[in-house]
């Protein structure tokens, strides 16, 4: 796992957050599409990995990234 990928995806999620916090809010807006392929790339290049995001039930908003079920 390469911290320079793994920093590169904090760096574009800071820089995208009204985007991404839009999306989720509105699911019509025109950047969805865009916002979701550009974080799964992200994510996938740091490796097979699941992620999700949302409202949060303790706190504002989660962000989970797992390992697609593998130990």
């Amino acid at each position: 796992m390469s911290k320079e990928k793994i920093e590169q995806l904090w760096q574009w999620f800071i820089h995208n957050e009204n985007a991404i916090i839009d999306c989720i809010d509105n699911e019509s807006t025109t950047e969805r599409k865009r916002i979701v392929e550009q974080l799964n790339n992200l994510i996938l290049d740091i490796g097979l990995f699941y992620w999700e995001i949302g409202p949060g039930e303790n706190s504002s908003w989660y962000f989970t990234i797992s390992p697609n079920g593998s130990k």
